[in-house]
């Protein structure tokens, strides 16, 4: 953050530096996707402490004036100064009454960001207005949900380089479940990613019209049920 020294949340924080930031994947209201309040989110909770590494300043210096060019001034001001957010505890929650969880901070600390994490989200969103009957086959087939009216819908929640994360609700929307679809092999680019999706989808097409075969269809995982049932 590059936080002005006259501004109040700076004096605020100078006061009391104890924050919780609030994170999420952006959704696309246009593409059909689920309300804000059912997606995973995380919650960072820590103190926010102004950046002194000069390593670490040099950095943010330049990645912080390619993203917001107008700043270039600002980051010159004697006036402004760069500070950030050391995380204590992070929680996450997966949506209505499926899991949440605290995060090991460690863990959290020296974990690497995804390949797609920056590319994922639009793929999500087109997944889920463009290929619901897929996305639909895939559970009936591969998952073991039944094909029935109370099969409510099916979303997309994450996609990484390992595989994609399902959000099925059942029971006429009362239950919901969620699942870890993986690929057979790691992704190193959004195409791949999309071939190995792919690939499912015309598996679970190919049993559906009854070609069966050993080994067929993704490693599935159910990881969360729904706690209200």
């Amino acid at each position: 953050m590059l936080l002005s020294d006259q501004s109040l949340h700076t004096d605020n924080i100078q006061v009391s530096p104890r924050a919780t930031l609030y994170t999420q994947m952006p959704v696309d209201p246009n593409t059909g996707a689920q309300i804000k309040a059912a997606m995973p989110r995380v919650s960072l909770v820590g103190k926010v402490v102004p950046v002194t590494d000069k390593d670490e300043i040099f950095a943010l210096r330049t990645a912080y004036s390619v993203a917001h060019t107008y700043a270039d001034r600002l980051i010159e001001s004697p006036k402004f100064a760069f500070w950030k957010l050391e995380p204590e505890r992070i929680y996450y929650v997966g949506g209505f009454g499926v899991q949440s969880t605290w995060v090991d901070r460690l863990e959290f600390e020296t974990a690497t960001a995804d390949i797609l994490a920056l590319e994922s989200n639009e793929l999500v969103n087109k997944l889920n207005a463009e290929k619901q009957q897929d996305l639909r086959t895939l559970c009936v087939q591969f998952l073991d949900v039944d094909d029935t009216p109370d099969f409510e819908s099916v979303r997309v929640v994450a996609i990484d380089k390992l595989g994609l994360d399902l959000r099925v609700a059942t029971d006429f929307g009362a239950r919901t479940d969620e699942y870890r679809v993986g690929f057979l092999c790691s992704v190193f680019a959004m195409e791949d990613a999309k071939s190995e999706i792919f690939k499912i989808f015309q598996e679970a097409w190919e049993k559906e019209q009854g070609y069966e075969w050993e080994d067929m269809g993704p490693p599935v995982m159910k990881y969360a049920e729904d706690i209200l049932k």
